[in-house]
């Protein structure tokens, strides 16, 4: 599955809960419409909370302000990461990654004496 597949599957999803919210306004007020709009209610917070899971499985940046986390977005201007949601902001900035095998290699006892560099 590719980039493009994923994002219209989320973008149905979304069309289809926007859909059922429009249609629950036309019923009549009542205690059945009061239950399905609790249910569309529960369907956009399950949408939610997968956008956020496939946003992590992605290896997308998540900013835990609200629950379900928010997939925060590049802002090329900043060189970060940012949060959406108005009253958070949060920013992370695009670091470099040092590598397993690297940190290993640093962490190494270096060789002494008459095998090391300096003795050849």
């Amino acid at each position: 599955m590719n980039y493009a597949e994923i994002e219209d599957w989320v973008d149905l999803a979304r069309g289809t809960v926007d859909l059922l919210k429009s249609a629950a306004v036309m019923l009549p007020k009542g205690n059945k419409r009061t239950v399905i709009e609790a249910k569309i209610k529960e369907a956009e917070d399950t949408l939610k909370r997968s956008d956020a899971r496939l946003a992590r499985e992605l290896g997308l940046k998540l900013c835990d302000c609200t629950f379900p986390p928010n997939v925060m977005l590049w802002k090329e201007a900043d060189k970060a990461h940012i949060c959406p949601n108005k009253e958070c902001g949060r920013k992370k900035f695009q670091g470099f990654r040092i590598s397993n095998e690297v940190l290993d290699e640093l962490n190494r006892p270096k060789v002494r004496g008459p095998n090391s560099w300096m003795a050849k």
